[in-house]
């Protein structure tokens, strides 16, 4: 594989970043997580998923920070002493080559960096750690660590709209901590059902907490089946891989 395949936004100064897709050069897993099943924890051949991570691995910089994830709301500072893997939802550093890594499979991965490249962040945002602050909380460190930052996010692919369909628990949890969120949840086919706007939620609350310019991707995991893995579509299935760094 090459990074060239990645899917990605606008370049950033001093910044990499992208999504790994299923049909990535080299892949070896079998299906249902064909081919470049990234997750050591869904269920493929550990030494299938193990050989993709190390194709991906060799084209970069250095090894990807793998979390645990747990669809919370913390985020590791990676420049810190921290105990691997840590159980993290996101991560950031300002350290060059250093390559943060969110896996998903329909939740939201969103980079985040300063327009300098001094620091980036990285995050994993299901609706759980979506709604329950990951990602105001990742602006706040960087912020924390740059106040004169001018930040920059991308909203990589996901679950579009279209199909992500949520029970009126999902829609109330976000209500109740913005009513002006409830204009991102359209009435569903079924009675009490709703269908999410993920990632227009995230665009929102990443302009909320001062992120200046946020780009979405656009491409949905569910309906692009020979491109991404989606949990929700097919499971088991695999997981892609967001990667971001600071470029020597």
């Amino acid at each position: 594989m090459c990074l060239e395949e990645l899917v990605t936004g606008k370049a950033w100064k001093n910044v990499r970043y992208g999504t790994t897709t299923r049909d990535m050069t080299g892949g070896v897993s079998e299906a249902p997580y064909d081919k470049f099943n990234l997750g050591l924890h869904c269920g493929d051949k550990a030494e299938h998923a193990q050989a993709n991570r190390d194709a991906l691995t060799a084209v970069l910089p250095s090894r990807p920070l793998w979390l645990n994830q747990v669809h919370g709301t913390e985020v590791l500072n990676a420049d810190k002493f921290f105990q691997y893997p840590a159980t993290a939802d996101a991560a950031i550093t300002t350290q060059k080559g250093r390559v943060l890594a969110i896996m998903t499979a329909d939740c939201l991965p969103v980079v985040v960096a300063d327009s300098e490249g001094r620091i980036i962040g990285a995050a994993h945002a299901g609706w759980r750690g979506l709604q329950a602050g990951i990602l105001e909380k990742l602006v706040r460190q960087m912020q924390a660590q740059f106040p004169d930052s001018v930040l920059q996010a991308w909203i990589g692919p996901a679950i579009s709209p279209a199909v992500f369909e949520v029970g009126a628990e999902v829609y109330e949890a976000f209500a109740a901590t913005d009513s002006a969120l409830a204009v991102f949840f359209k009435t569903g086919e079924r009675v009490g059902k709703y269908f999410a706007d993920l990632p227009s939620i995230a665009h929102y609350k990443l302009k909320q907490s001062g992120v200046q310019q946020v780009e979405l991707s656009y491409e949905c995991t569910y309906l692009q089946e020979n491109k991404y893995f989606s949990y929700r579509r097919a499971n088991p299935t695999g997981r892609m891989v967001t990667i971001a760094y600071i470029e020597d």
